[in-house]
């Protein structure tokens, strides 16, 4: 199926999910799904909630008619933000009393306490869930063995009414009938048997299972924060700061980049930077440079209309697409000039100039 995000605020122990209306919003929770600059939850949402307090003064007024009257701009200022994947293993942002939470409702709870996209399998990682689960199967079964009886009895009564033996079974037919239940019964018995076991081999997992953000959020251990946001507001002008790293993205130097795809669509970086737990599911960054995503995941982030300090930040450029023949095309470039592409980080000051512009207009036809 793919891995699922959430986007979560470690530091406030909250998580905001995709109800929000507008032509550019899809109700889609993988990574590449939302990770485009026209996205109205990545490209607005998260966008207002991590502005800084000098930013949020200069909100422009047709802004705040995107939402709601109640949105919290630059609530999340600052905090630590993630987009958390439900294939996450890795528990350095989980506390020992959230741990044990989770480890109690997987022994007690019949179901999630708050069901994630309605997912058929996020309704049985708990162990009652999952007992209940095989006894519908259980009992599912026992009805399919007496409706084949009660069919296979009613077909012969059928075949018996211009018969002398209308109204009962010939002993050749209570035969066919026995020895048809029997093997299902075995069958049955079998199946019965299999899910048990299975239920008990995975009753330890259950227990010990790695636990991650995504599961604070289905769990209601994280509080939900519910805002619409109908219009992405990703401008040029707009830094993403990370104070942890004293890092910063200026979208009008990523935009120069040219990491369009052939559609026209650009891939917003900074749901890439906070992403925890990228190619390990369906949905998962594909691309250039897989070694940014996540590279912010941890750090205290914040959006600004402001330039950081130039003396304690430094400007870095990630370069996103998906798009395979720009990247041939940019690997082509590169090893023109000279540039070993192994397992490195692009430069992405190559990508900003003219020269770049004329090779790709050459070269793209």
């Amino acid at each position: 199926m793919g891995q699922y995000y959430k986007t979560v605020n470690v530091t406030k122990n909250q998580f905001v999910e995709r109800k929000i209306t507008g032509k550019n919003d899809f109700d889609f929770a993988k990574l590449t799904e939302t990770a485009w600059i026209k996205n109205n939850s990545m490209g607005g949402l998260l966008i207002g909630l991590l502005f800084d307090a000098q930013s949020v003064a200069m909100i422009p007024e047709t802004w705040h008619k995107l939402t709601n009257d109640n949105f919290a701009w630059g609530a999340w200022s600052g905090d630590v933000v993630v987009r958390a994947g439900d294939y996450d293993e890795d528990e350095s942002l989980i506390t020992n009393q959230q741990r044990n939470q989770v480890q109690h409702a997987r022994a007690h709870t019949e179901e999630w306490l708050w069901i994630v996209n309605n997912r058929h399998e996020s309704q049985f990682r708990t162990i009652p869930a999952q007992q209940k689960y095989i006894d519908h199967l259980i009992a599912s079964q026992l009805d399919d063995l007496k409706w084949t009886h009660d069919a296979m009895h009613s077909n012969f009564l059928n075949d018996n009414l211009d018969t002398e033996h209308e109204g009962v079974l010939t002993s050749e037919q209570t035969e066919r009938i026995d020895t048809k239940m029997s093997e299902l019964r075995h069958t049955q018995i079998a199946n019965e048997k299999a899910l048990k076991d299975e239920f008990n081999t995975q009753k330890s997992r259950f227990l010990t299972d790695t636990v991650n953000l995504y599961d604070l959020c289905c769990l209601a251990i994280y509080k939900e924060l519910s805002f619409k946001f109908t219009k992405s507001i990703t401008t040029s002008k707009i830094y993403l700061v990370n104070y942890t790293k004293r890092q910063f993205v200026l979208m009008n130097n990523y935009l120069k980049q040219k990491c369009i795809n052939n559609d026209g669509w650009i891939m917003h970086p900074l749901p890439l930077l906070i992403a925890k737990t990228n190619g390990v599911g369906g949905g998962d960054y594909n691309g250039i440079n897989q070694q940014w995503v996540g590279y912010w995941a941890g750090d205290s982030i914040a959006t600004s209309f402001f330039k950081p300090n130039f003396n304690e930040f430094v400007e870095i450029l990630p370069f996103f697409t998906e798009d395979f023949k720009l990247v041939e095309l940019i690997e082509q470039y590169l090893k023109d000039l000279g540039h070993v592409q192994a397992n490195q980080l692009i430069p992405t000051s190559e990508l900003c100039n003219d020269l770049f512009d004329k090779y790709l207009l050459e070269h793209s036809k």
